[in-house]
């Protein structure tokens, strides 16, 4: 979790100051809370991440928030998985056309996409 921090806080150096990362690092401890005790596909888990996190933060924050768990992944946090990335992008995907509203709306959306197609 410290490489993930350390990674943010680089990132957010480089984006103007609506795009800090810090609305997803504050979200996403109770959100991640909520997936996990609904959601077991860890695919559908990153998008139902992604998506609740998007209702409340700016879409490049929450994609450069992923590709940050990804990279602790590389650094020995868990498994990194390119489709992981991709996962993210449709859930954001789903909250910015407004296919999920609220975040059980993310969850359920995610846990009925056809992920064969990733």
């Amino acid at each position: 979790m410290k490489y993930l921090l350390v990674l943010v806080v680089f990132l957010s150096f480089n984006l103007k100051a609506e795009d800090k990362i810090f609305c997803s690092l504050i979200k996403a401890p109770n959100i991640v809370k909520k997936v996990e005790a609904r959601v077991d596909f860890d695919k559908a888990k990153h998008c139902s991440v992604s998506c609740s996190l998007n209702l409340y933060c700016n879409k490049t924050e929450v994609y450069i928030f992923g590709l940050g768990k990804e990279f602790a992944d590389l650094l020995g946090a868990g498994t990194p998985d390119a489709k992981d990335i991709a996962a993210n992008k449709i859930g954001i995907s789903f909250s910015e056309s407004g296919s999920a509203k609220t975040e059980d709306e993310c969850i359920d959306v995610c846990l009925d996409y056809d992920w064969r197609e990733l």
